[in-house]
């Protein structure tokens, strides 16, 4: 390949790469994106179905104490337009993963970052594994919409400090409590509200810049007020102690080695050792990371850094029952980390982009490291989309018989669905029949009652499902 064709391919990649990245990532999802509801799909589906019949629902939590009545509003409208199928919901939310990554470069290129790093990141972003649980799950829909938000008020808050006014104010401070109503971590945005003009050095109107902070801190803490005022469950105890920065740091690896029990527990003592080798590597590597970004004053770098510890510490407070060189967390972090993806993927841009310079022919580095990188994140994404997709064939074969044999329970306004000692179903919805009665709502349209394994004997009113795991169905 001559070098004014390498030149002409390098030059068209350059100008039209986001539409191949975007391109690229509908192909990757689109086989893979939901098509039926499971676990806490139902208990946001009714929850928006409630708030859009009654609007005074959007100041209730969440049976787990969550308060997001901007994600509420959204399931309720898509519900309303697409009924109960899942699939074209789940369109919307590629949809909004889409547009994360459109906002991500623009933001990138508002804070000056350099073309690689840019484009690099971008790329990250949109094809990286721990995006794939947000993607691909419903429930984990506000994530992409808080990043949605965050990013866009972000944006707006470069146009704010460059040019203060009351209307761009505003702006800015709508996008940012739409993220925090969306998913809690949105809240990071009055943190990188008030850090950004520091990070940007030189000159801004500190009249606006204190008129605008306070403004803004009234209304997060008139948030916050309500926020635990109307608490009705206790979160998990709070560690505000030195275990937070040892989280924060633990965290922080597992965003680029993102290893778990699931997939790690059955591989052979050999390869285990080897990936706690190189994650141990990893851990001494990431303040190594940050502190040559913070020694490289690109602002930029340093804007997502912050980013990265304002978007980990909401997760890192809470007890993880983990050590700095752990393999792996027992609980489940994956779902959590959607919003962190940026810095990560900006991180990934500045090595990539620093690699880049050092290697004479760019592009026989860059396709065989871009190939690899594409086959074994579809091979992750396909791993972790298999389970769910299990979890929505059963729940659907769940659904179904309950909708069949509505008939023999429509008397009675409680079930009790007792199962094998082999069975799915407790494992499918976390012993949470709150989960179950949601389902049972949707199948024949009233509210009933519902006990997991229960013992008791059956008043008049009650009637007992059995599921039955090897046949998938229930048994009166």
């Amino acid at each position: 390949m001559n070098r004014s064709v390498r030149a002409s391919l390098l030059s068209f990649f350059q100008q039209y790469y986001l539409y191949a990245i975007l391109g690229g990532i509908v192909l990757l999802y689109l086989p893979h994106l939901q098509r039926f509801f499971f676990a806490d799909d139902w208990l946001w589906l009714d929850y928006g179905q409630a708030a859009l019949a009654d609007p005074l629902k959007l100041i209730e939590r969440s049976v787990y104490g969550y308060y997001r009545p901007l994600y509420v509003l959204y399931m309720g409208l898509l519900h309303a337009l697409f009924g109960l199928r899942a699939y074209p919901m789940a369109l919307a939310n590629l949809g909004i993963h889409l547009l994360n990554c459109i906002l991500l470069r623009q933001l990138l290129v508002r804070l000056g970052a350099n073309r690689h790093i840019t484009m690099i990141a971008t790329l990250f972003f949109g094809f990286y594994l721990l995006s794939s649980t947000s993607v691909a799950w419903l429930s984990a829909g506000c994530d992409l919409a808080m990043l949605a938000c965050l990013l866009g008020c972000c944006l707006a808050m470069i146009t704010y400090f460059d040019h203060p006014s009351l209307p761009r104010w505003l702006f800015v401070v709508l996008l940012g409590m739409a993220a925090t109503l969306c998913k809690e971590n949105g809240l990071a945005w009055i943190g990188l509200f008030i850090v950004y003009p520091f990070l940007r050095g030189g000159e801004f109107r500190r009249r606006a810049y204190t008129m605008g902070i306070a403004g803004a801190l009234v209304i997060v803490a008139c948030y916050l007020v309500f926020y635990f005022v109307t608490r009705v469950v206790v979160e998990k105890e709070l560690l505000l102690s030195w275990d937070t920065p040892v989280h924060l740091w633990y965290l922080s690896v597992y965003l680029f080695a993102p290893l778990s029990r699931r997939f790690i527990a059955h591989l052979d003592d050999s390869i285990q050792l080897v990936l706690l080798v190189l994650r141990s590597a990893l851990v001494l590597a990431i303040p190594v990371m940050c502190w040559w970004v913070i020694v490289r004053k690109k602002l930029s770098e340093r804007f997502f850094l912050v980013w990265l510890v304002f978007l980990l510490l909401p997760i890192a407070l809470f007890d993880w029952g983990v050590g700095l060189f752990d393999l792996y967390p027992d609980l489940s972090a994956s779902r959590f980390m959607y919003g962190a993806v940026p810095a990560a993927a900006v991180f990934v841009g500045i090595v990539g982009a620093s690699l880049l310079k050092k290697v004479t022919r760019p592009i026989w580095f860059v396709l065989p490291v871009l190939a690899a990188g594409l086959v074994v994140d579809f091979v992750i994404v396909e791993k972790v989309t298999a389970l769910y997709r299990f979890k929505q064939e059963t729940t659907e074969t769940v659904f179904r018989q309950l909708v069949d044999t509505q008939e023999k329970w429509s008397d009675c306004d409680s079930l009790i669905i007792g199962v094998d000692e082999n069975t799915n179903l407790m494992y499918l919805f976390g012993q949470q029949p709150e989960v179950l009665e949601r389902m049972c709502y949707f199948a024949c349209g009233r509210r009933v009652s519902v006990q997991l394994d229960a013992t008791e004997e059956m008043l008049q009113s009650q009637c007992r499902l059995r599921w039955i795991t090897d046949k998938g169905r229930f048994e009166i």
